[in-house]
Formats: C-alpha cells, sequence, structure tokens
C-alpha cells in the first residue's frame, strides 16, 4: 500500500530489508506519518464493519462521530484507503 505523507507517497509497510536501526526508523518522520495514516485508516475500516461510531476530540470535547462521515473525509473504504 502507498499514502501520502507530507505530500510524499510512501510505501507502507516499509521494505523487509531496510537494514536500518531503529532509532533511524523512528527519526524518519515520513515512514511515522504513513504507519500512523495506515493505522488511522485501518480503526476507522473497523468502525465501518462494526457500525460503532469513533470516538474523537473535537474544539475540546470528546464526541462520537460515525465512521462512514470520517471514511467519506479521508477517501477511506471497506476495501482499502486512498491517499
Amino acid at each position: 500500500m502507498s499514502t501520502t505523507s507530507f505530500g510524499k507517497a510512501v510505501s507502507w509497510p516499509p521494505a523487509l530489508d531496510d537494514e536500518r536501526s531503529i532509532a533511524e526508523r523512528f527519526a524518519d518522520d515520513d515512514l511515522i506519518q504513513a504507519a500512523m495514516t495506515a493505522a488511522y485508516h485501518a480503526a476507522i475500516r473497523d468502525h465501518l464493519r462494526t457500525g460503532v461510531p469513533m470516538v474523537v476530540c473535537r474544539d475540546g470535547e470528546v464526541i462520537e462521530v460515525p465512521a462512514e462521515e470520517l471514511a467519506a473525509k479521508h477517501g477511506v473504504t471497506l476495501g482499502r484507503s486512498t491517499p
């Protein structure tokens, strides 16, 4: 899967032959952003499947938001996310 991070396409998951240390990987902002985006999209898909709203913080308040609303906003479908 490819995702967008700060306007750049980033491959996720990272290549298995990446020989960088853990510290070097954690210093890679694009890789971290890609991981966070992939996890967020996976959470949206899980909530779409179960029909359970997501709990988010908006304007300092914790609220429930229908997963469909977040999916439409972020281009997520049950199949896979779009960058």
